[in-house]
């Protein structure tokens, strides 16, 4: 009997054992890749527009992000993420005392930013939540070193990006580098987003594997149209050798134009 009792008590503490680490591993279930790689694309954009100390050429933010891609890519748990961004953030902190920047405002002040995702503590921890969460009215609408707008029209330019042009099929990191300057950029500065079909946040979602998996130039030529038809805006467009040649150079000698949903052709 006893020895019944010894056994039933030992398999029970086994299994609460065996309960316990599945739930520590529960607790430290890691994200996918891909939703890894998005968080550090939005943290790294949302530092480069709003962090006073990130707007001048001291720091080169493209470096940052190459660094901050390769820690996450290393991240195995969700106490190793907060730790990564504890460290961006400890490498720029963020003060009190920073001044809003209210300068310069023009129709972009208006628009409405989804900030929620500031709110995950579970991942960002709460010290880097709240640090964040201090810049988020501190968007740089004025000069700085990554926006200038002292054309006419008061558009936002972005002249001091490195080209990379001697990239034609970049590497995996140089490729999120494109989709998350352009992914930022149309959410910092683009006016019209509200009104986009598409919404925003899935672009990102969507394009992180797209990009990585571009298997040659052509492809990932091919991704970067399809990322900038994502607006349906026919201010926006993309060009290069690679897609002239896949599309053709040639093109039927006619105009088109959507017309009570027919395609009709209007001049030729």
């Amino acid at each position: 009997m006893k020895s019944f009792i010894r056994l039933n008590l030992m398999f029970f503490t086994f299994l609460m054992i065996l309960t316990g680490c599945q739930l520590s591993h529960e607790n430290e279930l890691i994200l996918s890749r891909n939703e890894k790689i998005e968080l550090a694309c939005k943290v790294w954009g949302f530092l480069k527009y709003h962090h006073p100390l990130i707007n001048s050429d001291v720091y080169n933010w493209d470096d940052e992000f190459f660094n901050l891609i390769g820690d996450i890519d290393s991240a195995n748990t969700k106490e190793d993420i907060k730790n990564i961004f504890s460290r961006l953030l400890k490498k720029f902190p963020i003060y009190d005392t920073f001044s809003i920047n209210n300068e310069n405002r023009n129709i972009l002040t208006f628009k409405k930013y989804d900030y929620k995702w500031l709110d995950d503590t579970s991942i960002l921890s709460s010290l880097n939540s709240i640090a964040l969460k201090r810049l988020k009215n501190n968007i740089f609408l004025g000069n700085s070193y990554y926006i200038t707008n002292d054309n006419d029209i008061r558009l936002p330019e972005f002249d001091n990006e490195i080209p990379y042009s001697d990239s034609i099929f970049p590497s995996p990191k140089l490729r999120l580098l494109a989709l998350s300057r352009y992914w930022n950029v149309i959410y910092y500065f683009y006016p019209h987003l509200e009104l986009n079909d598409i919404p925003w946040d899935t672009v990102l979602k969507k394009f992180i594997p797209r990009f990585l998996s571009a298997k040659d130039t052509l492809d990932y030529h091919l991704a970067v149209l399809e990322l900038t038809s994502q607006l349906n805006d026919g201010h926006v467009w993309t060009l290069s050798k690679e897609i002239n040649l896949f599309f053709g150079i040639y093109s039927v000698p006619v105009k088109l134009r959507y017309i009570e949903d027919l395609v009709t052709i209007t001049d030729f």
